[in-house]
């Protein structure tokens, strides 16, 4: 399936495999579809640089940047939510300033208990780099509203 959003294209893979197809319930293509417009929605965010990105992380998220530079060296650095919150409000502006952007590709749905596990390629437009490795875990609040509770990318410098 092919989603275009605003000026890209995304390769898409069907939300969950097949044997989850078909032992699945109406709840979980509930889901699975909630997930993939979700997912949309955060990518429409961040493409337009809207600092209402900030509100799909919750409070208790983990957000993880990897980092390897060219020499090889590897860095980590972990976020709560909260500071990831506050990072974004600081860094969108920038970001936006000097082009910088995200395409997502080959993108995969799975559930795992109550969570959905989001699987995508991102290309790094800035950095011209692809990373294989990206992935944001999704979790359903007691209003009915995801949040994001995990989130790990990479970036090379």
């Amino acid at each position: 399936m092919r989603i275009k959003l605003a000026s890209r294209v995304v390769n898409q893979v069907a939300p969950f495999g097949r044997r989850d197809s078909i032992l699945a319930g109406a709840t979980r293509f509930s889901l699975a579809d909630q997930a993939q417009r979700f997912f949309e929605k955060f990518m429409v965010l961040e493409e337009c640089f809207d600092p209402a990105l900030a509100a799909l992380y919750a409070d208790e998220a983990r957000v993880i940047l990897s980092t390897t530079s060219a020499r090889g060296v590897e860095s980590r650095q972990v976020f709560s939510g909260c500071q990831w919150k506050w990072r974004l409000s600081q860094r969108l502006e920038q970001a936006k300033a000097l082009g910088d952007g995200n395409l997502y590709s080959d993108i995969s749905y799975s559930l795992r208990g109550n969570r959905v596990h989001i699987r995508a390629d991102r290309y790094s437009t800035l950095g011209g780099y692809t990373d294989h490795g990206y992935y944001m875990i999704l979790q359903e609040t007691t209003s009915g509203r995801f949040l994001i509770m995990e989130e790990c990318s990479l970036k090379f410098t």
